[in-house]
C-alpha cells in the first residue's frame, strides 16, 4: 500500500461532520471579524465591540469541538500520545500512525493560533475605550483571525477529505 492510500484509509477515522462544523464556525468567526473592522471605521464601537466577542465565541466553540474530537480519536486508540498504543485497525499502520502524528501537530498548532486570536479579540475588545481610534488594532486583528482561518481552509481538506 502506498502512503497516499494509507493516509486516505486514516483520514476516514476522522470525523467529517465535525470539520466540516468546525469550517462553518470559522467561516462565520471571519464574517464577525470584518464586521468588526466595518463598524470599528463607521465608528460604531458598541457593534464593533460585540462583534469581535462574537470572533472570540465562535473561536472557543471551534475549540471546544476540537478537543471533543480529540477526546473521541485518543478514546479509539488513535492519537499516538501519552504512551497509549496505537489501536487504528486499517492494513497499514506505520502510514496511519504517520497520518495521526501529522494530524495532531498540524491541529494543535492551529489551535494555539486560534487561542492566541481569541486572546487578542477579548483583549482588543476590553481594552477599547483605552485606544482612542482603535481602527488600525481592530483590522491587524481582523488580519491575523483571517490568516488563521485561511490556514483551517488549506487544513480540512488536506486531512479530512483526502478519503
Amino acid at each position: 500500500m502506498d502512503n497516499a492510500s494509507a493516509f486516505a484509509d486514516a483520514s476516514r477515522e476522522l470525523s467529517l461532520w465535525i470539520g466540516t462544523t468546525n469550517t462553518f464556525i470559522l467561516l462565520t468567526s471571519s464574517l464577525a471579524a470584518a464586521l468588526a473592522t466595518i463598524w470599528s471605521r463607521a465608528k460604531e464601537p458598541t457593534k464593533a465591540r460585540w462583534a469581535m466577542l462574537a470572533t472570540a465565541a465562535l473561536g472557543c466553540l471551534f475549540l471546544a469541538l476540537k478537543a471533543y474530537e480529540y477526546a473521541d480519536e485518543f478514546g479509539r486508540g488513535l492519537l499516538p500520545v501519552l504512551g497509549e498504543d496505537f489501536a487504528y485497525s486499517g492494513s497499514d499502520q506505520q502510514h496511519a500512525r504517520l497520518f495521526f502524528e501529522t494530524y495532531l501537530a498540524l491541529t494543535l498548532v492551529h489551535a494555539l493560533r486560534l487561542l492566541s486570536g481569541i486572546v487578542i479579540m477579548l483583549t482588543l475588545s476590553a481594552a477599547w475605550k483605552r485606544l482612542g481610534q482603535p481602527d488600525a488594532a481592530t483590522k491587524l486583528a481582523a488580519l491575523y483571525w483571517h490568516f488563521v482561518d485561511i490556514v483551517w481552509i488549506f487544513l480540512f481538506p488536506a486531512l479530512y477529505l483526502v478519503r
